[in-house]
């Protein structure tokens, strides 16, 4: 037996070593001794191959087996997942935005491009039946376009409904136009989540979300979450975070939680359009991290938040299929032109376009080997031990940076596996398998 390609080795507390095998999810605590025995290649303890940090598999077998699982779920049939983008145009002008030039394709989703999409739909089932429908509502910002959300949503419900199909759905938007009225349309047309940026306190986020028509942004977000909570839609809210807001990200954190009992995520925010120094996105207001700096900033603020308890440390260090629905075959983004494409990331720029919907009557063909990054292929990826848990990570991102921006976790895997084995008590013999 030999130790398997998927193991994590980090220092952990008076001398001991920890592994995690990032393939099945198994975390141990070795004594001095038995980490001796490890290094050496010797299973210390039958425990050890138990919980598959020995294998009998070859290296390329085990790589088989995360490829495998990959394909399987690449391939599932058992969701069709639409991100719908109604319209470009957009009631914020965010310093930031890599999609600032899209505003300018201006127009919505006419009616003939929502009946090819909705005859996809059926076209799809007939071929394949899917047993879920998800809807990603996207743009610009979708709230333009309230009217074709709920019509359309109606169409597609009804249909679920006649096919016994689960249907379900969200909408990323800037919540401007989020009122009481909106709350109740997203209500009925079965929109369960709404993910909405809050990029600081009030006057941090209103310099970086600015509303068009000079609107207090942050307000008007605040007051969109209490009104989507109240009537139990759920709200994703998220900080794009850099060197100058991450200061505020406890408050916003604290803010959140104790007053609508909502966790915050957050993204790195990077230099996407490559236009930082330009205009207002420029220091002092603006400092980007590197993708080693925001891993390491992150993980002390989640440790000062009081957020990597077990059950998070383990979900977050969970063996996954795939990064993104951008991975799988039955997912498709469509813009309001009905230009088909594989990743919003991409969305607009035609060099990514798959095809136009209104001219793919026979079905729309993917080109798997252009548009599907499989990270167990590529050189790199495929001879790390944490592909398992981050499948390539994001591919557009990599397409947007001249550097290779791993996950997070290639930078801090070790700091989170101490916060983990802090969570149990003192070693007891040699090997303790801790989850």
């Amino acid at each position: 037996m030999n130790p398997s390609r998927y193991n994590i080795v980090a220092a952990g507390p008076d001398g001991e070593t920890l592994l995690y095998n990032t393939a099945n999810g198994s975390f141990a605590a070795l004594s001095p001794e038995a980490a001796a025995a490890y290094r050496r290649g010797t299973c210390p303890d039958e425990k050890l191959a138990q919980a598959g940090f020995f294998t009998e598999r070859s290296p390329e077998e085990e790589l088989e087996q995360v490829r495998e699982r990959h394909r399987m779920q690449r391939t599932s049939a058992d969701e069709l997942a639409l991100t719908i983008a109604p319209t470009y145009a957009c009631n914020f002008k965010c310093p930031y935005c890599y999609e600032a030039h899209h505003d300018t394709s201006k127009g919505i989703m006419s009616r003939e491009v929502l009946d090819a999409i909705y005859a996809f739909v059926e076209q799809r089932y007939a071929q394949e039946p899917f047993e879920r429908l998800y809807v990603e509502w996207y743009g610009g910002d979708p709230s333009l376009c309230l009217d074709i959300v709920r019509d359309f949503s109606q169409r597609l419900i009804a249909f679920a409904e006649a096919n016994d199909v689960f249907y379900d759905a969200m909408m990323l938007t800037n919540c401007n136009l989020i009122d009481a009225a909106a709350v109740e349309l997203l209500a009925g047309a079965r929109v369960s989540e709404v993910f909405v940026t809050i990029d600081g306190l009030e006057d941090e986020h209103n310099k970086r979300r600015v509303s068009a028509t000079g609107s207090n942004s942050y307000a008007k977000n605040i007051e969109a979450i209490r009104l989507l909570t109240a009537r139990g839609i759920r709200v994703t809210a998220n900080m794009n975070v850099d060197k100058v807001n991450i200061k505020q990200l406890p408050e916003v954190r604290k803010m959140l939680r104790e007053q609508f009992g909502i966790e915050m995520v957050t993204e790195q925010l990077n230099d996407y359009g490559h236009f930082f120094g330009q205009g207002a996105f420029c220091a002092p207001d603006f400092e980007l991290f590197t993708h080693d700096e925001y891993a390491q900033a992150i993980h002390d603020e989640q440790k000062a938040s009081g957020l990597l308890t077990p059950e998070n440390l383990r979900a977050m260090l969970q063996p996954v299929p795939n990064f993104c629905r951008g991975q799988v075959e039955s997912y498709f983004v469509i813009d309001a032109f009905g230009d088909v494409y594989t990743c919003d990331g991409w969305m607009g720029d035609k060099r990514h376009r798959i095809c136009n919907i209104l001219d793919a009557s026979d079905g729309i063909e993917r080109h798997l080997h252009e548009v599907v990054f499989d990270a167990t292929l590529d050189e790199k990826c495929s001879a790390c031990e944490l592909l398992p848990v981050c499948q390539g990570s994001c591919f557009w991102e990599r397409s947007c940076n001249d550097d290779f921006p791993c996950h997070p976790l290639k930078h801090t895997i070790g700091a989170y596996l101490r916060d983990w084995r802090d969570t149990f008590g003192k070693l007891e013999g040699p090997v303790q398998i801790l989850a």
